[in-house]
């Protein structure tokens, strides 16, 4: 691995003139990827339906949406900030679609597939 590398460069001029710059460290970060993908979820009424993604990355953050049964607009959640969307099942919340959008310390994001939560 390069991780850890120090490098500098010299650049030098048709004269024989040359100059050095500063000394930079190379750091690996780990690429965001999606390791595990949420699946579908049945629970009984007032137990809780928890919807999981596991991924890798630095300093990932998580942004759940969700869309109810017959919707098509999916709406961010501002209560779920970590890799679990966790909610107790009622009738409201049956056929409810969710997903979730990761994004890295750099910007990167990526995006789950859809699932659904399901009243048993």
């Amino acid at each position: 691995s390069r991780s850890g590398r120090q490098i500098y460069c010299v650049v030098t001029d048709k004269y024989g003139s040359s100059v050095r710059t500063e000394t930079v460290t190379l750091t690996m970060h780990t690429p965001l990827t999606i390791i595990k993908q949420p699946a579908d979820v049945t629970a009984a009424a007032g137990k809780q339906a928890k919807v999981t993604v596991t991924a890798q990355g630095d300093g990932l953050k998580y942004a759940w949406y969700f869309a109810d049964k017959g919707s098509d607009s999916f709406t961010l959640t501002t209560t779920f900030r970590s890799n679990i969307y966790n909610v107790p099942m009622n009738t409201a919340r049956d056929g409810r679609r969710v997903y979730c959008v990761i994004t890295d310390a750099y910007g990167n994001t990526v995006t789950t597939d859809i699932v659904t939560i399901s009243m048993k």
